[in-house]
């Protein structure tokens, strides 16, 4: 430990140029700036290797040395000054000459045995050296005190960005499916430094604007900033990479340089820093994966419902799902796949009466992308009402029934029924015996079919409905007619 000391002191002082009675001389301060959380940086010039620190005239520290650091834990006005110090009897470690002048800014707090120096004006090496004050001999009852120097009167600006926290993260995807984060910046500041947590791993990367390679990445329109999380950036500063299909969190923060509270200029390497924003969760899809938004759906003719939507493919050439959804009492239970289509529209056919519901997906390849919401659409289809059958006797052994076709239909089925004259549920109309059935082709024109009367005049019923051939060949029927004979 002896040795350190030595050393230190040596590097303290240098060879002398200066009377002894100079020591008391005001020192005057050089620098100063806050730096760390609640402390303050401070350098000055004197000839005393001794200082005490005042702080709002009460005492902050005692310094071997031309620099420390004390603590400000407010944002008040604040004034500080730094007085000359020498043992009142010239004994002990400043005997041998309390006026030689002190090599760079460097400083031992006599009060917290923390040193203090400006790497960049003095020849140290490494910081965070931890010193025994004890060890130096000095007799802290013997000092006289010199002039202080002028004092250095300052408010922290501290606060005026840690009271700035972004509280409206958003996450977006541009057109190359690169990460970008928005936000409002009021404070307009220097360097946004982003936090990109996976599982838990976190990964800092500084956006500055006054780096070339940073600021091509911020866009600000006023206060609204959008970094973008360009691949090869975060490589080129050890950051992680977002990918595709994968869940991350986000928090930014604000850094603006400390200001010199002597000079006026900025300082490298300190900085005012708001509050970290929460973490914004965010699952990452490639933009062609947005959900289509249906802008139209409606019935354009007998069993077909004409579906368009909007949607940004980003040029992949994406394909679309259609999907009918199914519904029990109001309840989602499930969907089926109508078609996929090449266009940003569908015609649907052959749907029936009632209500159907639609929803849209972009396909590219094997992948499919997020649902569009629900559009609804209630079909009401002619054909599908009963014909309206006539019946009259052709001749004595002949019966005609007769109904104007639907354009919708292609054929007409007839089934022919007898009626049992002995049977009691002849009067609850009920004793119905098939008789024969027939297909009649729809030709054009007014619907004709002949039937004979049997022997004995018996009781006729005639059930008539229209058969629809859809595209796949399956069959559609419309709803009965029916007629009696006699009525």
């Amino acid at each position: 430990m002896r040795n350190i000391l030595l050393f230190l002191i040596l590097l303290l002082f240098a060879c002398p140029c200066a009377a002894e009675s100079d020591w008391n001389t005001a020192p005057v301060i050089t620098e100063a700036y806050e730096c760390g959380k609640d402390e303050l940086y401070l350098e000055w010039s004197g000839a005393a290797p001794l200082y005490r620190i005042y702080l709002d005239t009460k005492e902050a520290a005692t310094v071997l040395g031309h620099a420390c650091t004390i603590q400000v834990k407010d944002d008040k006005r604040h004034m500080v000054t730094v007085s000359p110090l020498t043992e009142s009897e010239n004994q002990g470690l400043l005997a041998f000459d309390a006026s030689l002048p002190i090599i760079g800014a460097f400083g031992i707090n006599l009060s917290s045995g923390k040193l203090d120096f400006n790497a960049e004006k003095t020849p140290l090496g490494k910081a965070g050296l931890s010193i025994d004050v004890s060890a130096l001999g000095l007799d802290m009852k013997k000092l006289e005190q010199g002039n202080p120097s002028k004092p250095l009167v300052f408010t922290s600006q501290r606060s005026d960005l840690a009271s700035q926290v972004i509280s409206d993260l958003s996450v977006s995807l541009d057109d190359q499916d690169r990460a970008c984060l928005t936000f409002t910046d009021y404070k307009n500041a220097e360097e946004y430094v982003v936090y990109i947590h996976k599982d838990k791993n976190v990964s800092p990367v500084v956006y500055s604007t006054r780096d070339a390679d940073g600021s091509a990445w911020i866009s600000r329109n006023v206060t609204t900033v959008t970094l973008t999380l360009d691949p090869g950036y975060l490589m080129q500063n050890d950051g992680m990479v977002p990918a595709l299909g994968n869940t991350y969190s986000f928090s930014i923060e604000l850094r603006k340089r400390v200001t010199s509270l002597v000079t006026g200029e900025k300082i490298e390497g300190e900085y005012y820093t708001s509050g970290r924003s929460r973490e914004v969760k965010a699952t990452l899809k490639a933009l062609w994966k947005t959900a289509p938004v249906i802008i139209s759906a409606s019935q354009t003719s007998e069993g077909q419902v004409l579906l368009e939507w909007e949607h940004h493919d980003h040029g992949t050439g994406c394909d679309y799902n259609i999907y009918q959804v199914e519904k029990a009492l109001g309840v989602r239970t499930g969907e089926k796949l109508v078609e996929t289509s090449g266009d940003h529209s569908c015609l649907v056919s052959d749907l029936r009466n009632g209500s159907y519901t639609f929803v849209v997906s972009a396909l590219y390849g094997s992948e499919e992308g997020d649902r569009s919401g629900e559009a609804t659409v209630e079909v009401k289809n002619d054909w599908e009402a009963a014909p309206e059958i006539f019946c009259q006797a052709g001749s004595e052994t002949e019966l005609s029934i007769s109904w104007d076709p639907s354009p919708d239909i292609d054929a007409y089925h007839i089934t022919v029924y007898l009626g049992n004259e002995k049977s009691l549920l002849k009067y609850a109309n009920m004793d119905w015996t098939k008789a024969d059935e027939a297909y009649l082709d729809v030709s054009g024109g007014p619907m004709e079919f002949v039937y004979p009367v049997p022997d004995g005049s018996p009781r006729l019923k005639f059930e008539v409905y229209g058969v629809r051939y859809t595209e796949d060949g399956s069959e559609q029927n419309s709803a009965v007619g029916t007629v009696t004979y006699p009525k």
